[in-house]
């Protein structure tokens, strides 16, 4: 059960957002987004520029792009409401605060669909897929669908809160000054910041190429264990010879939630083992498979909000991919709905996430509902229908085997 490769996956990808936070990379990735001409101080462009970057955060770093992104989404509220303050201008700032970090929310959402590692729930409903099908799925196969699931999601985003959250003020005050002085502040990039890129851009390339390179022994889960290795012995600058991680760092890992993936798959396995995958499919094969598909969006959806989201996604995986095998939808499809779906923001308590944005205390629980509500049904609807389009594409939607 605890043999499982996404052991080692996990462990990467938790020791590589420690280092990108603590190196500040993340945060001078997204400031400097921000700080472009473009945006101009206006407040839709920074709203849409800022459900980028934490988009593209979330995409490359995981759980980083929420952790960063709040900080700089609450330092602009706070100078918005100052500089209305100061000049007289009328402004909600319930309403601005809302809207912010809910951007901040959904971007997260758009980045995590984008790449395997944006969230776990991806890792471990992927993995339910290949230990059920036998079938591996590259990391580029992933981006082949992610990218227009992450378009979609993130211009939904975008358009349902400009929606829901007009305002009295165009323009942030002083926003094209204040967000250029931010950038300003993190001075030059460090030896230490070029040398973790490098090592990232290694290791992206190596996950793209594994799919069109077949290599023996070298995979999305081998390439995450160099990275790791690496992280552990390149110094982090010619003068600091200490390298990124120290083993004090494997310390302070999430190690019940990289056991709770890592059993669920393991668990998948003996529900096989024990029939029961087969006395559930018996019981539901007289369903359509576009009921099926609904069923495993809008109930892990929900669910996910009021329990576990690991669970949920563990619980809907492994029960409904196999019976979608045999109706003419493809098990990836589900895969892709079911890990999004599983990341809950529509109530505080539904996962980590969500208690970061609410933490933030500039979101309060009735704009979090409602919100959430409207994108729950929006997204789901989305992901299905795209999905379903994307499905005859042969490539990222490969032949099932048997």
């Amino acid at each position: 059960m605890y043999g499982q490769r996404i052991f080692f996956l996990l462990i990467f990808l938790f020791l590589l957002s420690k280092v990108v936070e603590r190196q500040g990379l993340a945060k001078r990735m997204a400031v400097r987004m921000l700080a472009v001409k473009w945006i101009d101080g206006k407040v839709n462009r920074f709203i849409l520029m800022y459900m980028a970057a934490t988009a593209l955060m979330e995409a490359l770093f995981g759980s980083v792009g929420a952790i960063v992104s709040v900080p700089i989404g609450i330092s602009v509220i706070d100078h918005i409401c100052s500089e209305c303050d100061r000049q007289n201008i009328a402004v909600n700032k319930t309403k601005m605060g809302a809207h912010i970090i809910l951007a901040s929310a959904y971007g997260h959402i758009a980045g995590g669909v984008l790449t395997i590692q944006g969230v776990p729930q991806n890792i471990l409903v992927l993995s339910i897929y290949e230990e059920l099908f036998g079938q591996n799925v590259s990391y580029f196969q992933w981006m082949i669908t992610g990218i227009p699931l992450a378009a979609a999601a993130l211009a939904a985003g975008y358009l349902i809160l400009n929606v829901l959250y007009r305002h009295e003020i165009k323009e942030i005050p002083g926003g094209a000054g204040y967000l250029r002085r931010e950038e300003e502040a993190l001075g030059k990039i460090k030896q230490s910041e070029k040398r973790l890129i490098l090592i990232l851009t290694l290791i992206v390339v190596l996950w793209i190429a594994t799919t069109f390179v077949s290599v023996p022994g070298l995979d999305f889960f081998s390439v995450a264990m160099l990275g790791l290795f690496l992280l552990y012995l390149v110094p982090q600058s010619g003068e600091e010879q200490t390298p990124y991680l120290t083993i004090s760092d494997a310390k302070t890992l999430n190690w019940d939630v990289i056991m709770l993936v890592v059993g669920a798959v393991g668990f998948s396995d003996i529900l096989t083992s024990f029939g029961v995958i087969d006395f559930v499919a018996a019981r539901m094969s007289g369903l359509h498979g576009i009921t099926l598909l609904l069923i495993a969006t809008f109930a892990t959806g929900l669910m996910t909000n009021f329990l576990a989201g690991m669970a949920t996604a563990t619980a809907m995986g492994t029960l409904l991919l196999p019976l979608l095998a045999t109706t003419g939808i493809h098990p990836l499809v589900a895969v892709r709905v079911i890990s999004i779906m599983a990341v809950g923001l529509m109530v505080p308590w539904a996962g980590t996430s969500a208690a970061l944005f609410f933490g933030s205390q500039r979101l309060d629980m009735k704009e979090m509902c409602r919100t959430g509500i409207i994108m729950f049904l929006a997204l789901g609807i989305l992901f299905i229908g795209l999905c379903l389009l994307l499905m005859n594409i042969p490539f990222p939607f490969p032949p099932i085997p048997g």
